[in-house]
């Protein structure tokens, strides 16, 4: 069986790794950031059972979650971003470390038709154009980063860069995508950031805002097998070169422990209660969807734990 142009095409794109690409360009002036997540956010709409609006958003925001932990230092440092808008999926968290691990969720994964049809995806519908982007940056210092601003429209790109530049004071352009299929499935899923460091000449500034401005989309180019280095260079022209290249990948770090650690925070009657009328707690991380089971005397072993502790 013979296959089209258009399935050979999306073939050859799944078969690429998912990975991020830094660099340097016009001389240090601009910092370069682009990111192929096509591989992770399948598996995590996979994994939450997400409808196309639901798939798009939260692709949109772990693409900018991996491409914003690629900033930090050392690989353990890691950041969380949570879209907390008025639209109906409620939130989105992305939480991403520096070695380019990465996890999310969405607070309601079944937003709109789940045969979604491409090109009427509203993210800012989806996401809401009222509330907080809240960014969460630990690099195991005493206190954590927090930095907050409001939605501009919840598109994502254009909130991530209103973050920089009131939070960072860095001018940013963030461009991120999810394309879906006519089913919608995802074809494809990345997104690029340009910085501007200070002193940035405003030729530079120019020529990039007309790159931009030409450049086909990033996620049109992966699904058509463009290497990801091949479209930093459209994006940035010759004056460039890569610093490093790292792969990416789902890393959940729920564990039993955390699990029996929240269960214990309910207190010994309120785990006695559940107990005795319901017989068993089941509980799933939010990241993950791993469940994890506790049976009566799981429950009780834990209340006895409290009990225990208290009288000590």
């Amino acid at each position: 069986m013979h296959k089209n142009h258009k399935e050979q095409r999306a073939e050859k794109a799944v078969t690429n790794q998912d990975v991020l690409i830094k660099a340097l360009a016009y001389n240090g002036q601009v910092r370069a950031y682009m990111c192929q997540t096509t591989k992770l956010v399948r598996r995590l709409c996979r994994r939450h059972e997400t409808w196309p609006n639901a798939s798009v958003a939260l692709g949109r925001v772990l693409s900018a979650g991996v491409m914003m932990a690629g900033m930090l230092k050392e690989e353990q440092h890691q950041l969380a971003l949570e879209f907390r808008g008025d639209g109906p999926i409620g939130r989105i968290v992305v939480d991403a470390r520096a070695d380019g691990s990465v996890r999310g969720y969405v607070g309601e994964p079944q937003v709109g038709h789940p045969n979604g049809e491409p090109g009427t995806i509203d993210v800012g519908a989806t996401i809401g154009k009222e509330g907080f982007l809240h960014v969460l940056r630990d690099t195991g210092e005493d206190e954590a980063y927090r930095g907050t601003v409001p939605l501009i429209n919840g598109e994502v790109g254009s909130d991530i860069t209103y973050y920089f530049l009131q939070s960072e004071q860095t001018p940013s352009s963030v461009g991120v995508g999810v394309l879906l299929g006519e089913d919608g499935s995802i074809l494809s899923a990345g997104g690029f950031i340009l910085q501007l460091m200070p002193g940035a000449e405003e030729a530079v500034i120019d020529k990039l805002e007309a790159q931009i401005e030409r450049m086909d989309s990033v996620v049109k180019q992966i699904e058509a097998g463009v290497p990801l280095a091949t479209i930093m260079h459209a994006l940035l022209g010759e004056t460039y070169h890569i610093v490093e290249e790292r792969p990416l990948s789902f890393r959940c770090t729920c564990s039993l422990r955390r699990v029996e650690r929240a269960l214990l925070s309910l207190g010994a009657e309120e785990l006695r209660a559940i107990a005795d009328e319901q017989g068993q707690a089941e509980i799933a991380c939010d990241f993950c969807r791993e469940p994890y089971h506790f049976d009566r005397q799981a429950l009780q072993a834990l209340a006895s734990q409290l009990e225990e502790s208290f009288h000590s």
